[in-house]
């Protein structure tokens, strides 16, 4: 079964973008992928991924398996409004943050701070 995410960027001004997460988007998968790569890395893996279509997998911090493999990829940055399953975003400040599809803050304890 799939855990589909969202996992974006936070744009110094305007939308954040963001690419879809196909497989394994759960927090205990993710997250500490996410803590342990620095902001720079997190926007230029999203937006190689976005060249590709999105992504099937995250695994070791590696954007490149992407959903154009397969030819069933996505074009461009997800719309802002899209949720899914988990919804993730890499802070200016290097802390990441992640809200279930329901909206409500998911505890990354010990990885990040939440910033409600």
């Amino acid at each position: 079964m799939s855990t589909h995410a969202a996992i974006r960027y936070e744009a110094e001004a305007g939308p954040n973008p963001g690419v879809y997460l196909h497989f394994d988007g759960y927090p205990e998968n993710v997250a500490p992928q996410l803590v342990s790569m620095s902001y720079i890395q997190v926007k230029e893996g999203i937006e190689r991924a976005l060249e590709g279509g999105g992504l099937r997998s995250l695994a070791d911090g590696d954007f490149s398996d992407t959903l154009n493999v397969g030819g069933e990829g996505y074009a461009g940055t997800i719309p802002e409004d899209a949720v899914y399953e988990f919804n993730y975003i890499k802070r200016l400040d290097d802390s990441v943050e992640c809200v279930d599809s329901h909206g409500s803050p998911v505890c990354l304890t010990g990885l990040s701070p939440i910033h409600q």
